[in-house]
């Protein structure tokens, strides 16, 4: 604050004036900027630019799969929008044209006895907590949900793992980080009724109860590189879908079935295939 005897002395005339008196005077006297005055006509901005759209970091990963053995494609490549990565065709195609071939080699596949196939091994992990992925499951676990669909799950967890080879290694860097997989299993408990629909949101929890009854040890976050992470930043777990659901997730939201080779194949080993709602006409997946 200015002292007394200098308001004073501004009354009679003198030139001494308080600086904050100044600072205000100043302010008042500017003409203003929003009514288009000089002060706004003496700034001089930059032309507008379009912003370069930063490299998408996994692109040399999918270039390099691109060119795995008995891989085949010229016509598509991958996009990042902002509803994330797609793939997209690169050319005009014609109706029918094949845009992309993955020979069975490179493919994790369940037969719905529970075997699965296009593993290389399989961790300690894993052989703790379901055994041999390659023999049947049995009637007893098949029953009560071990049913096709989990264990693909089981093989997608395996070779996310380190036990998939080096096509899986590689892939695995495309697939959505738990908290990112658009699936209700995937959903944490406190959102399920987000779902606004109470069928969806007691099928999305007897689906994840299921998960947890049939394969306890994995719903460990714990026991898979992928969801261990967020252990070790100390993450709220109860907000990250377990090793299990983020598997499946993927599995019923990716999967797709192929025509058996035996144009006359087995029948289901084990009836009342009620216990998979997501169970397939092909014995084969």
């Amino acid at each position: 604050m200015c002292q007394k005897k200098d308001t004073t002395r501004a009354r009679q005339g003198t030139s001494r004036t308080c600086p904050m008196t100044l600072l205000l005077l100043a302010c008042a006297s500017a003409p203003s900027a929003i009514v288009g005055t000089p002060v706004v006509s003496a700034l001089r901005l930059p032309p507008p630019r379009m912003c370069t759209p930063a490299p998408d970091p996994v692109q040399p990963v999918f270039d390099d799969l691109l060119q795995s053995p008995g891989l085949q494609s010229d016509a598509v490549q991958l996009q990042r929008g902002v509803f994330g990565r797609s793939l997209v065709a690169s050319r005009a195609v014609e109706a029918g044209e094949v845009l992309l071939s993955v020979p069975l080699s490179l493919c994790l596949t369940t037969h719905r006895s529970g075997v699965c196939g296009g593993l290389v091994g399989q961790t300690d992990a894993m052989w703790e907590a379901a055994g041999d992925l390659r023999e049947e499951v049995g009637e007893k676990l098949y029953q009560r949900g071990a049913t096709w669909d989990v264990r693909l799950a089981l093989a997608v967890l395996e070779a996310t793992a380190g036990a998939g080879g080096p096509f899986w290694d590689c892939y695995r860097q495309l697939l959505p980080v738990p908290p990112a997989v658009l699936h209700p299993v995937c959903l944490p408990v406190a959102l399920q009724p987000e779902l606004q629909d109470k069928e969806l949101e007691r099928g999305t929890a007897e689906r994840a109860a299921l998960l947890s009854d049939v394969y306890p040890m994995l719903a460990d976050h714990a026991v898979h590189p992928v969801t261990a992470s967020y252990v070790q930043m100390g993450a709220p777990l109860d907000r990250v879908p377990s090793p299990l659901q983020w598997a499946y997730g993927l599995v019923t939201s990716h999967c797709f079935a192929m025509p058996a080779p035996n144009p006359n194949p087995d029948p289901n080993p084990y009836p009342n295939p009620n216990s998979s709602p997501n169970s397939s006409p092909n014995p084969d997946h």
